[in-house]
This record gives structure tokens, C-alpha cells and sequence, in this order.
């Protein structure tokens, strides 16, 4: 499938970052949503991080630097020039050095393992499950299809709650059978990692009840989105089988 086909799979859908809407005599920021047509969803990032702790301020550069290193990447699997820029004061000597570091470990550890970018930089959007969102690759690894992402930062299980639910999304849309891929490119001197997955029906439940979460604790919020009661109650069972000892941890 080619990009301008996949794109066709989700016409006239829109990024809106740092959403508010007007609820009552007070504004509301839900974050980044989705729109297509007239309905407006949350990102899969927005509920899945809804409830999780804020970033502390000293911190909070490790933003910038996974943003500069998706930019570069980006602009690689494009082909085209780039400037490395980390739009935050980071906590050590030599960052600009370090990120082309890191650039370089990735293309290294790219060649290596033989990756075919198919597409980069999608958007995702799911009537089925009211969410949208965007991922960074699908990518081609030995036969196979994968849902790619790549994270700077230390593995966390949101990672793979986030991803599933894109993976669910990508299937849902056009049909495919692809499994989830995350890619950890660490600031440090250690190797880049890869986290390969098919299908984890637990994490993506676990998606599902913070899901369900967010809906409950911004019903406002819904309701000036124009949701129906439908939309804003509806809750996706756990699939059969399921232990909820397994959304535990």
C-alpha cells in the first residue's frame, strides 16, 4: 500500500493540539485531539497519559530532545536535510554532539537489521473506538509488518499500551494483519533496543479501561464536543479469557 492510498483510508482528518472547548462560564484543554467531519476525538497519548504524574520541571527537556530526534529521523526516512535543534536547556556537555550521536547509532542499527520504511509520520482515526492519533513508522523487518515507534526515554508499559492501540486502529482501517515494534534509542552510550510484539490483548484492555476512565472524569468536556449519550457511556468489553490479574502491575 502505497502513502497516497493509506492516506485516502482517512480523509479530511485533522491534528488539533492543545484543544479547549467552552464548558459553560469556563474553558477546558483536553490536549490533542482528532477531527474528520464534524467529530472530534482525544489522542491516544492524551488518554493514556491523562493519569499519569506530570513531568517534574528538571525534566521536562527530555521532551525536546525526543522531539528533535523524531524530527531527524523523520527527515532521514524523507531524505531531505535537517537542522539538529533541542529547543530546551539540557542537563549535560555537548548536546548537539550527543543527538547527532544518536542519529548516527540509529542509522547504524537501520542498515543493520535491513528496515523498509513503507510509510512515516501517519495519523490513525477510529470511529469504532472515538480516538485518533499518529505513530512514526510502518516499517518492513524480515517479512513482516510492523507499527514502529521510537522512544527516548527509559521503557515504560504506556509505550506499549499507546502502541497497541495504534496497531488496533491501523487494523481496524485497512484490514492488515501488522505487529508493534518499539524502537529505544538511548542518550547514553548503550545500544539501541527492539521490543517486538504481535498482539497483547491485556495491554490493549488496559487501554480500553483508561479509556473508559477518561470518559467518565471529562464528561463536560464530551458533551461540548457534541458527543451523544452513546458515545460518552459506551464501554468496550474485556475480551473473553481476560484475568483482570493481568491488568495489574
Amino acid at each position: 500500500m502505497s502513502q497516497h492510498d493509506y492516506n485516502k483510508l482517512v480523509p479530511g482528518v485533522k491534528r488539533l493540539d492543545n484543544y479547549s472547548v467552552n464548558c459553560g462560564k469556563s474553558s477546558k484543554l483536553i490536549g490533542r485531539c482528532y477531527t474528520s467531519g464534524t467529530l472530534i476525538v482525544p489522542s491516544v497519548s492524551t488518554i493514556a497519559y491523562d493519569h499519569y504524574p506530570p513531568i517534574p520541571d528538571e525534566y521536562k527537556w527530555t521532551g525536546a530532545w525526543g522531539d528533535c530526534f523524531h524530527d531527524a529521523a523523520l527527515a532521514l526516512s524523507e531524505a531531505r536535510e535537517f537542522d539538529v535543534v533541542i529547543n530546551a536547556k539540557v542537563p549535560f556537555q555537548d548536546p548537539v554532539d550527543k543527538m547527532k550521536s544518536c542519529i548516527d547509532k540509529w542509522l547504524e542499527f537501520e542498515q543493520k537489521h535491513e528496515f523498509i520504511t513503507e510509510f512515516a509520520e501517519q495519523m490513525v482515526f477510529s470511529e469504532k473506538y472515538l480516538v485518533g492519533g499518529t505513530f512514526d513508522r510502518v516499517i518492513w523487518f524480515q517479512g513482516k509488518k510492523y507499527i514502529m515507534d521510537f522512544k527516548t526515554g527509559s521503557p515504560n508499559l504506556l509505550h506499549s499500551v499507546t502502541n497497541e492501540a495504534y496497531r488496533r486502529i491501523y487494523s481496524e482501517m485497512t484490514g492488515e494483519t501488522i505487529g508493534n515494534m518499539l524502537i529505544y534509542v538511548p542518550r547514553t552510550d548503550k545500544p539501541i533496543s527492539m521490543n517486538i510484539t504481535e498482539n497483547l490483548d491485556y495491554v490493549f484492555n488496559r487501554f480500553l479501561n483508561l479509556q473508559t476512565l477518561w470518559r467518565w472524569q471529562h464528561q463536560k468536556e464530551m458533551k461540548a464536543l457534541g458527543w451523544s449519550v452513546e458515545q460518552m457511556y459506551h464501554e468496550h468489553p474485556l475480551r473473553e479469557g481476560e484475568k483482570w490479574s493481568k491488568m495489574k502491575g
